[in-house]
């Protein structure tokens, strides 16, 4: 018996040997990769982007509330996070207060994100709320000038906002807007204006986070911080499950639900290195290939686009080609 037992620790020590070194190796010709080419983050970002709108898709399909998705996908997550750490044997209590402060304000606020990301595209189709979703350029900028002070306002900007809000309008098509372009108000509408309000506000929410993974960046490794931000989204997602109704997915539902967590581990894994090793402009005017993805993937499943959406669509993209052009 004992010999048996041996055996079996040895062929996993076999095992967990094999994995760390073909992790090494892996780390080893992405090092060289980024090395040898500056179009490295420009591809993390690309396939990000696929990545991200493949998960959007996928979570359309899912039938559960939008906690209990949450839930499953920060624990797959989190596995996929703690099995690259034990491979890598990544220090995780090694943080300053500085950057433990970042990292849980990061996860709280990424966690909301996620749960209003995925809420919102309950009410959008995937073209529009991505639009929305990748308007954060602009948010970003307004932080850079009240928050950080790290620039000032230009009436170039100014000119930005006010286009990238008519997009938003144009999109959104509020009650009003309705009433003097259609001489009445389209039915359900309410929905997809509350879908739009999330959205918008989940891209703000977004800039926060991409500021707070630039300032993480320099001290802390990026799966630590897909670690911490897996782990408090499975707290909170636990937390609001104990006030929602549970339902037991079957085994389709639970087949979109490992491949929207595996495909959201290596977008937030690949988004996090483009922002840390690449220029935050180059990397978010490449970012908008989601839009791109979006639109797609709705002609691809019927829906019809709406031709005051592509003209908002055009001005916001505009306006954020024009914002991140000018840093």
């Amino acid at each position: 018996m004992l010999l048996i037992i041996n055996q079996n620790s040895l062929l996993y020590k076999n095992k967990y040997l094999m994995w760390t070194k073909w992790l090494f190796e892996y780390k080893s010709l992405i090092l060289n990769f980024e090395y040898n080419t500056k179009y490295a983050p420009a591809l993390y970002i690309i396939v990000s982007s696929f990545l991200l709108s493949t998960n959007t898709l996928i979570s359309k399909m899912i039938i559960m509330s939008t906690s209990q998705m949450v839930l499953y996908r920060a624990l797959i997550m989190l596995s996929m996070s703690l099995t690259a750490i034990m491979l890598q044997n990544t220090r995780v209590y090694t943080l300053s207060s500085a950057d433990l402060y970042r990292i849980i304000l990061r996860s709280f606020i990424g966690c909301f994100g996620a749960w209003l990301f995925f809420k919102a595209f309950q009410y959008l189709p995937l073209s529009e709320g991505t639009v929305l979703f990748r308007t954060q350029p602009l948010w970003t900028s307004l932080l850079a000038i009240f928050y950080l002070k790290t620039e000032k306002f230009s009436l170039r900007l100014l000119i930005n906002l006010i286009l990238c809000f008519l997009g938003i309008i144009l999109i959104s098509q509020p009650p009003i807007f309705q009433q003097l372009v259609y001489g009445r108000q389209v039915e359900n509408n309410e929905y997809h204006l509350i879908g739009v309000i999330m959205m918008v506000f989940v891209s703000i929410l977004t800039a926060v986070v991409q500021i707070l993974i630039k300032q993480l960046g320099k001290n802390v490794d990026q799966i630590i911080i897909l670690l911490y931000f897996s782990y408090i989204s499975a707290l909170l997602a636990g937390v609001l499950l104990l006030y929602e109704s549970v339902s037991t997915p079957g085994i389709l539902q639970l087949g979109y639900l490992i491949t929207m967590g595996v495909t959201s581990f290596f977008s937030q894994l690949l988004m996090n290195r483009a922002y840390i090793k690449g220029q935050l402009s180059q990397v978010s005017i490449l970012g908008q290939s989601q839009v791109l993805f979006g639109f797609i993937f709705d002609v691809l499943i019927g829906i019809d686009i709406d031709a005051f959406g592509l003209v908002g669509t055009i001005l916001i993209i505009s306006s954020l080609i024009a914002v991140v052009t000018q840093k």
